[in-house]
């Protein structure tokens, strides 16, 4: 039987390397606008980031705005490295979400093709614009 035996989720051996990892590449995101990995990677940080998003949207939606501002920066500075990035988050992307109406599906991926060197298929993952 193959229950709950995700393969996706064995990125870097443990959970505490799996969430290093999703950060570190979760802030990087935010910084550049794209990122380029694997194809398995990007499957579990599209999860991730959406997953990011949505909540950030949710507490906007549910919560008065005070109440909503102050768990927003809470929640992304727990979870994005740098606060440049932090503050990108909070003051140009979330709004920008909200204003499109997005409550998932905040990035997406185009396939790039075999990488040289090890053949693994590489995916490009950028926001939606």
């Amino acid at each position: 039987m193959r229950h709950r035996k995700n393969k996706l989720l064995l990125i870097r051996g443990s959970v505490q390397g799996r969430d290093l990892t999703m950060r570190t590449m979760l802030t990087n995101l935010i910084r550049y606008g794209h990122l380029t990995t694997t194809e398995k990677k990007s499957k579990v940080l599209i999860a991730y980031t959406n997953r990011f998003f949505a909540k950030l949207a949710s507490m906007s939606a549910n919560l008065e705005a005070s109440v909503a501002q102050r768990e927003i920066i809470r929640w992304t500075k727990s979870l994005v490295y740098g606060n440049d990035e932090g503050k990108k988050v909070v003051t140009e992307m979330l709004p920008a979400f909200i204003q499109k109406g997005l409550q998932t599906a905040f990035v997406t991926q185009v396939k790039l093709g075999k990488r040289l060197g090890d053949a693994a298929e590489e995916v490009r993952i950028e926001f939606i614009k």
